[in-house]
């Protein structure tokens, strides 16, 4: 179990390391809700907070989480399907834990 904020750090230092421990595994994590929003399909993205103002951790849920706000501080699991330097993480399949 993992919070944003090591995940963020451990792919801004050695992105090939952390891809070779994340990528395509199922991951928990828990952080702050940056922001909650919708994709294109309908279902629920939220970006969790870093200490980078510009970067995120972006999750998608594969079941809709009921009501999740900015702020809330949840634990969340998915799978890792990348990183893009300068932007986000992203994890996929998502469900909520806590």
């Amino acid at each position: 179990q993992l919070s944003a904020q090591q995940i963020f750090d451990e792919f801004k230092a050695n992105e090939a390391a952390a891809n070779k421990k994340y990528l395509d595994k199922a991951i928990e994590m828990t952080g702050e809700i940056a922001e909650v929003n919708k994709n294109q399909d309908g279902n629920i993205v939220v970006n969790f907070k870093t200490n980078d103002p510009f970067f995120v951790i972006n999750c998608t849920f594969k079941t809709n989480p009921g009501q999740l706000k900015t702020g809330d501080t949840i634990t969340f699991k998915g799978i890792c399907t990348g990183y893009i330097p300068d932007a986000n993480v992203v994890i996929n399949e998502g469900v909520l834990v806590k």
